[in-house]
Order: C-alpha cells, then structure tokens, then sequence
C-alpha cells in the first residue's frame, strides 16, 4: 500500500521572517523515512535546516496531546495547527529553515469522499483530492506550493529543493540577475555605448512558447498526469498570486516535475515551431554583426538573462527587468532601448532613453496594457513609441499619443548604432540650400539693406519655417501618426521624429525671428531664449531628445560651440542641430570649430547659405548684431 503511494507535497511562506517548509503526504506514505534521509544528506549544510515532527509540536502544546487534539472540534483543530505554525516560525535561529512533516487532512467515517480507505484506488483518490486543496489553499494564501515525484532520486531531489527555497527569497533573486548581467559584460562595461534590452515571448513573435511548451506536456501520453489539460501558466497568473515574485517562483517549480533530459527534450520541439517577426530579424542580425557588440558569430551575440528550471536560480520579475536597466545605467552609463509588449513590461520601458513598445495582433492585446498606456501617456509620465508586427494590423490607441516605428527600415537601426562616444569624432553634418530656387528667393529681402524692422523680422521668420521643413526633418528624421480626414476616416501624417521632446533655443537677439519660423514648423516643441549658453539649465533638458539652436549667421562657430559643449554637460547624448541663415564656409573647413562641434555628440548644422565672404558688416547692415531687424539702429 505504501509502494502505491508516488508524491509527496511541499510548500513554503517566502514572505515569513523565518521559513517554514511542509512536507505533506497519506499516512504511512514515507514522510518520516525521508525526513531522517534529509538529516544526514550531504548536500545541506550543517545546521541549516531544522527538522520537526509537526504531530509532536501539536501534541507538546495541548494537554492530553494527539488524543486531545483529535477531540476537539474543526475550528479548534485550526487553532492549534496556527499556534503550532507560530510556534515553529519563532523556535530556529536565525537564518536556519524549518522542515515540518506532516498531514493535511484526515477522512471521517462519515465523509462521503470516501470511508476508511483500504485499496489502492481510494489512496490515490484521497492523494489527489488532498493535492488539489492544499494547492488551492496555498496559493490563496500566497505560499509557493511544489509536487515532488517519487523516483530512484527522491532525496537528492527534495535536498535540491530545500536549498533552493533556503536561498530563494526576492532580494537574492536580484543580486543573482544582476550578478547575470555583470557576468555578461565583464571588463567591457566602460566601452558599452548602446544596449538593447529586449522582453523575448510575444515580443520577438507572436507565439506564446510558455502555452505552446504545456500544451505539448499535455499532449504526450507519458506525462498527461502533470497538468490537467488546461494552462497551468494561464491558471496560475490569473489566480491570487497575479505576476507575483511568488508566482514565478511557483512557474520554475513547475517546470520540475519534469526531468531536465524531458525538459529540453520539449523546449526543443518547441523552439523548432516558433517563427520571429520577420520585422525583427534585420535588426537582430544587424545588431549582432557590429563589431562594439561583445561577440561577432551570428545572432548568439545576443545574450539572455532568463528563468526556466531551479538550477537557473533565477525568477525573472517585473522588478528583476527594472533593476537590470537601473544597473546599465549606474555601472555601465550607456544608452538604452527597451523592448516590450506587457504590463510587466512598463516600468523596465519607462526607465529607457528609447521605449518600444511592440504590438500584436488586434485580437491578441491586453485591454489593460491599453489603459495603463493610455494614463502613462497622458500624464506624461511614459514616453514611448511604437513598433506594429505584422505592418498590417493596426496600431495601439493612436499615433499622435505612441508615433510608429518600422524595426527593419534603414533609418531605424542606423539610429541605434550610431556611435554616441563623446570622443568620437565624425565628419561634420551640414545640410544646406545655397543653390535651391527656393533659398535665393528667401534670402533677397535679407540681404536687402533697405528693408528693415517687422518685414526683415518676416523674412527671418519665413526662412526658418523653410529650413524646418526642408531639411531639419533630414537631420532629425520623421514619424508617422494619423489624423482624421475630411472625408471622415483617418489619414497618414508626418512630423519631426520626437517633435514633442525637441527644444528650440533662440539665440538672442539675432535668432529669434528665425526661431519663430522653426517653432511654427515644429508645434509640439519647447521654446526657449538664451543669451549665454549658461541661461539652458538642466531642468531645460529634461526628457528632451533634441536641441535646436537657432542664430541668424554663425561666423567663427564660436558661440556654437560654447553652447553645444555647455549643452553636453547637461545632457551628454542628447542630439544638436545648429539652424542658421548664413554660415561661414571657414567653419567647415577649419578643422578646430568643427571637431570642437562634432566631438561633443551627435551634431549638424542646417543653413540656407554657405558664404565664403568674412566681413563683418557695421551700422545699418550689421549681421552680428542685426539692429535692422528691430529698428534700433540709432542706439550706440
């Protein structure tokens, strides 16, 4: 009868000063037996463990012991069995883990679940029936609740997991991601320019590997005993435990009843179905093929921090995600991407310098994740943008609110490999409109020394409204959103990528008319005036992707540089654009000005004309201090 009996059941409070582990199991099915194993197994450390009868804690605290017990009513047999649990919490020392054996329930005579139990059949009744409550019971109660399967190997097994949950608690399950990561980049974390933190299920395909992983357990004829045919990860996230570190913890227990040759046995037939987003592949290889990537061979470059089994030792959290990203940023100080398609995804996204957020099939999304993105997005506490795979399905709530992305076009990979060392000096970007029709329209009435005042003011205006749209949605890029049409349905727009995280600086005096013109181009962006390069202050900055400096003529490129070097301190990879109607071809091509320029980050400049004239002008046509433009050429 006892041969006929092939579990034994585990449980334990990770939320409890001290832990307390149960083993339960039918009366006479070896609890004891293996408790005396344990004792004396080599693979648990001296004094760690404290092992307890629980019969006998329950026996000491009533008088008249187990007989007494068994005479009281339900409600007193409750108590007891609180008090004792109490009790046993407070008795170890610190750190030291209490193994308690003993029974969960007990069947009258008069139960109809059956009356003394005799044959097999009706102990295995009395198994599963006392399984299922106690599994219930447990993670009502938010207690981590394992099947152990008899074998050849069931005291190693047990002694396996009572290591784990002895070390098993929140705060080392993060000191162990973060050792992972710290694994990862070794001595290479100083050189570390961009990293791309990527959630993998739903994210780099549509397939849910964790359903299609059961759903295949459930199908083979040797382990249909596992699970009873439903979704055990779908049950146990919309159960009490949610997305809880316990829960998780419960995932990777689940995965071991399994043994690790049967494991990757179906994590193989599993990956052999699954097909990627064929958006994502082009940026995967070509992240992969970069040389400042730590490996070079194909897409293994890529390295995964991930759970699975217990010898993983690893639960992977919401909380786990945050503190990888907080990690990048004080040990590594990179730029980061993050990647993600779920609640548990927010706040991992919400710490990035770049958030997608990647979106699935219409019928596929969680209304929640559209509400927590809705209120994020209009109390301006997430920024993010988003990627739609496959291009045909529609976007999440609007492009207005999260502008789309494509992951295979050009332009987007190559704004996450571009370079963004601070001593990385690269060929000075200028985009210009000397020989445009367009531009010797616009530059006539400014270089009219008639006119003056509000017309020259307008004619400053018009230029700068001419280099935003012509050329400063080269420099800074565009995105998509959609806008409702007049017939009724809605249209494709465009605008400058991250329009509402540029900050438009108006160099006074001389740029301001001119900044007008960009801020009329540019609706979304801040604007400000600045004198000195010291009236931009941090809080200026602040979520802010781009700096536009506006200036009527750039001569030397001296006030450039003291502002994007003032700029840089502030913020070191923030993008800067100098927008200017005339520059001097000399700050081309004098190599000073234009490194000084180029090596503080990512920086162009935007001119409706190069000139190769020096002078200086003085009095009514002065171009440095434009007195013309308001009419204050009389004052000294």
């Amino acid at each position: 009868m006892i041969d006929s009996v092939q579990e034994e059941h585990f449980s334990i409070t990770p939320k409890a000063k001290s832990i307390v582990i149960g083993i339960y199991g039918l009366p006479g099915s070896g609890k004891s037996c293996l408790r005396s194993h344990l004792r004396r197994h080599p693979k648990l450390p001296e004094n760690a463990f404290e092992f307890i009868e629980g019969s006998e804690v329950i026996a000491r605290d009533i008088e008249g012991g187990l007989e007494a017990f068994h005479q009281v009513s339900q409600e007193g047999k409750l108590h007891r069995r609180e008090t004792a649990i109490h009790s046993i919490q407070k008795s170890p020392p610190l750190n030291q883990v209490s193994v308690v054996t003993g029974h969960f329930m007990f069947w009258s005579e008069d139960d109809e679940s059956g009356d003394q139990v005799w044959a097999a059949s009706d102990l295995e009744m009395w198994q599963d029936i006392e399984q299922d409550m106690l599994e219930a019971l447990c993670r009502e109660s938010g207690i981590v609740f394992p099947v152990l399967v008899s074998t050849s190997n069931l005291v190693a097994d047990c002694a396996q997991q009572l290591c784990n949950f002895r070390l098993h608690a929140e705060e080392h399950n993060l000191k162990h991601a973060e050792d992972r990561l710290d694994e990862i980049f070794g001595t290479n974390r100083e050189k570390l320019e961009t990293v791309l933190v990527i959630d993998g299920d739903k994210t780099l395909t549509s397939m849910d590997t964790g359903a299609i992983f059961w759903d295949k357990v459930g199908k083979s004829n040797d382990f249909k005993w596992v699970i009873d045919g439903s979704d055990p990860l779908k049950k146990l996230f919309g159960g009490p435990l949610s997305y809880s570190y316990a829960a998780f913890h419960q995932v990777s227990l689940l995965y071991e009843t399994l043994s690790k040759d049967d494991f990757d046995v179906f994590c193989d037939k599993v990956a052999s179905e699954v097909v990627m987003y064929s958006e994502s592949v082009p940026l995967l290889q070509r992240v992969s093929e970069q040389e400042h990537v730590l490996a070079r061979e194909g897409l293994p470059a890529i390295k995964v921090i991930a759970a699975g089994r217990l010898e993983d030792y690893l639960v992977v959290t919401a909380l786990v995600k945050v503190a990888v990203m907080d990690r990048l940023y004080k040990h590594c100080n990179t730029h980061v991407w993050a990647f993600g398609d779920s609640p548990l995804d927010l706040k991992m996204l919400s710490r990035a310098d770049e958030a997608i957020v990647v979106v699935g099939e219409e019928q596929s999304r969680r209304k929640a994740m559209d509400t927590l993105l809705m209120s994020g997005t209009e109390h301006k506490t997430f920024r993010a943008r988003q990627a739609v795979l496959p291009r045909t399905a529609p976007p999440r709530l609007d492009t207005t609110r999260m502008s789309l992305v494509q992951l295979a076009s050009q332009n987007f990979i190559e704004s996450i490999l571009r370079s963004r060392d601070p001593n990385f000096y690269t060929e000075l970007r200028i985009l210009q409109a000397t020989d445009r029709v367009a531009a010797k329209l616009l530059m006539a009435p400014m270089r009219n020394a008639n006119i003056s005042g509000h017309i020259l003011r307008e004619a400053h205006h018009r230029v700068g409204y001419y280099l935003a749209i012509e050329l400063l949605g080269n420099v800074l890029g565009i995105e998509q959103y959609l806008v409702p049409h007049v017939q009724g349905h809605t249209a494709s727009g465009f605008r400058v990528l991250h329009e509402y995280q540029t900050l438009i600086v108006a160099l006074m005096r001389g740029g301001e008319p001119m900044a007008f013109g960009v801020s009329e181009a540019l609706p979304l962006a801040t604007y400000l005036h600045a004198k000195d390069a010291e009236d931009i202050k941090a809080t200026h900055g602040k979520g802010q992707r781009n700096v536009v400096l506006v200036d009527s003529v750039a001569n030397s490129g001296k006030t450039m540089v003291e502002f994007a070097e003032h700029i840089r301190k502030l913020h070191a990879t923030i993008r800067i654009v100098v927008v200017a109607d005339v520059v001097q071809s000399e700050i081309i091509h004098r190599s000073s000005a234009a490194k000084a320029f180029t090596r503080s980050g990512d920086s162009s400049i935007v001119a409706l004309r190069l000139s190769e004239n020096k002078f200086r002008g003085k009095g009514t046509t002065d171009t440095e201090n434009r007195t013309c433009l308001f009419n204050t050429t009389y004052l000294p």
